[in-house]
């Protein structure tokens, strides 16, 4: 009989701590949930020409900005080159996903919100970028900003033309794409191509 009862408390101790198992797993991570992560995205204060130098730097700007809406976040800008930051190098990632971003801002299978952390923008796909037209526009105002992206039907490839000298050059000698922060569809990403001596803001991208 006391061997029954203790086999008997064993099983049930084992059933609990299979169940807390179960839901330490889940808080750590190891069990996969059906909702996406959650990351911000913000409109600088700061504008700036074409001539940032380097990707790195224009990220600089981000982490050091007025409106960057959380101090222990880091962003990064939303600002590709076709070469050393690029979403895709075919039409909307369809060759090969993923494998073709280069040190990209955004995350696969995330939604990205407004900097009051309830008004999602958009969720991203498996290859990290988001199909148009977009769950609500980016900045909810008519706001512009560099990106250096191509237009339609080209979404979400960098242009080779249109980022000032790879973001070297201030000079009206060279343009650069911008999107416009109240569009939800390609416009938001690409709309036009002003002089590099313009100054415009940046989308900066709250990073994992």
């Amino acid at each position: 009989m006391f061997l029954g009862l203790l086999f008997s408390g064993c099983a049930q101790y084992n059933a609990s701590s299979s169940l807390l198992g179960l839901l330490l797993n889940q808080t750590n991570g190891s069990v996969t949930g059906s909702v996406a992560s959650q990351r911000r995205i913000f409109l600088s204060a700061t504008t700036h020409d074409g001539n940032f130098g380097t990707i790195a730097a224009a990220d600089s700007i981000c982490n050091n900005d007025a409106n960057r809406p959380a101090a222990t976040s880091n962003y990064k800008a939303l600002l590709v080159d076709a070469v050393n930051r690029t979403a895709c190098s075919s039409t909307n990632c369809a060759t090969s996903g993923i494998l073709e971003n280069v040190d990209w801002v955004l995350q696969p299978n995330t939604t990205y919100y407004r900097t009051n952390g309830t008004t999602p923008i958009f969720t991203t796909n498996a290859a990290a970028i988001a199909i148009f037209n977009l769950t609500n526009s980016i900045t909810g105002t008519a706001a512009v900003y560099w990106t250096g992206m191509r237009g339609t039907p080209n979404t979400w490839q960098g242009s080779t033309a249109n980022r000032c000298n790879f973001w070297t050059d201030g000079s009206a000698g060279f343009q650069g794409g911008t999107g416009l922060g109240n569009s939800v569809n390609n416009s938001s990403i690409r709309n036009t191509s002003p002089n590099c001596n313009v100054l415009q803001s940046l989308l900066c991208v709250e990073q994992p």
